[in-house]
Formats: C-alpha cells, sequence, structure tokens
C-alpha cells in the first residue's frame, strides 16, 4: 500500500512542473468575429456557438463535444 501511494506521489510531483508550463501557454484572451467586427474578450466569456479568429500565430485551445 506504501509503495503505491509514493509511486503516485512521485508521479504527480514530476508531472507538477510540466503542468505549469501547460497553463502559462493557454490563451487569455479571444477575437471573437461579430457580423464584421472583431473584439477582443476573455476566453471565460466565451460561449458555445460564438465565432472566434484565430490567427497565424496564435494559439487556440479548444474543448469539443462529440
Amino acid at each position: 500500500m506504501l509503495t503505491g501511494h509514493y509511486l503516485e506521489m512521485k508521479s504527480v510531483a514530476g508531472a507538477s512542473p510540466f503542468l505549469e508550463l501547460i497553463v502559462q501557454m493557454l490563451p487569455s484572451g479571444a477575437h471573437m468575429v461579430h457580423g464584421n467586427m472583431i473584439h477582443e474578450v476573455k476566453v471565460t466569456d466565451l460561449q458555445v456557438g460564438d465565432m472566434v479568429l484565430v490567427r497565424p500565430t496564435g494559439n487556440a485551445s479548444l474543448q469539443t463535444e462529440r
């Protein structure tokens, strides 16, 4: 039992720096397209069905449902 707990804690500790790097890469803002206008909004303000512009040098973090 202790060996399993030790291995779990070791893997979590090893993954932590990588998870922090991933969080830093997440975009905080998005370019929402509304008609022929582009508005900069917070990612948290986006809703399902909103159209966003992803520029060639930009990041896109998406969650989809099938």
